[in-house]
């Protein structure tokens, strides 16, 4: 019998929060112009780099597809990324144009897309301030696909992501509840985690300021305990900027 060898890539895991910035694309008339939308593209890979559990694809590897039309799934599947942003610059006098998308690299969905038009007079704030908005827009909107993707058997870090989806809604009582009730299971499920227990008590201290508590003292005098624990497990963690000031 004749062995048929599949032509499908071979897959990778891809972690939760795991995306490629592919190069952005120069739309501009002056091919010089590509120096600016290689800039963009490595900016925003450091930004996204920066974002809590985030696992980005690096620089070098990305700008392998430079100007290949390849489909998202395949590039996905390659590089074990579960998503992928790509991008275009435009500019023209002193106006730029900057658009970019989100896809699911598994679906080939797009979740998200939006353009920035904006004044080129001074080209690194332009840049700071365009890969800055664009990684803050990804962030909230993995997360928020993250939480909806259905599980089985949820650990703690999906409670977590679920936590901080829910954590995205106006404030009410019902979310406030939603979003204790998802990392008092995290923290049930992994009793060390100090980001488990940092997000808690913040939680906690939150639905106090909102005055949508029946039991302040109580929801205050756990933060403070979780705060304390949370410090203990990792004193570095961002949590005692947040709590000590």
């Amino acid at each position: 019998m004749t062995r048929v060898e599949s032509s499908e890539p071979p897959l990778r895991p891809a972690p939760r929060l795991s995306i490629v910035v592919l190069p952005f694309r120069n739309l501009s008339d002056d091919p010089v112009q590509q120096y600016f939308a290689d800039g963009i593209t490595e900016d925003l890979t450091t930004d996204l780099s920066r974002l809590p559990h985030m696992s980005v694809i690096s620089r070098n590897t990305a700008f392998i597809y430079r100007n290949k039309q390849i489909d998202t799934r395949q590039i996905g599947a390659e590089l074990g990324a579960r998503y992928v942003l790509r991008g275009s610059v435009r500019r023209s006098g002193r106006e730029a144009r900057v658009s970019a998308q989100l896809i699911d690299a598994a679906t080939h969905t797009c979740l998200w897309a939006d353009r920035f038009d904006c004044d080129t007079v001074d080209l690194f704030a332009l840049q700071n301030e365009i890969t800055g908005r664009i990684a803050n827009a990804i962030g909230v909107e993995l997360i928020a696909a993250e939480a909806a993707r259905p599980t089985d058997n949820p650990d703690a870090f999906d409670y977590i992501l679920r936590a901080r989806a829910a954590g995205l809604k106006p404030a009410s009582r019902a979310i406030h509840a939603e979003r204790i009730g998802m990392l008092e299971h995290a923290v049930a499920l992994d009793p060390r985690s100090a980001e488990a227990q940092s997000l808690l008590a913040d939680a906690l201290a939150h639905r106090v300021l909102d005055r949508l508590t029946d039991a302040a003292a109580a929801d205050m005098a756990r933060a403070e305990e979780l705060v304390d624990r949370a410090l203990a497990a990792s004193p570095r963690s961002p949590t005692r900027g947040r709590w000590t000031k």
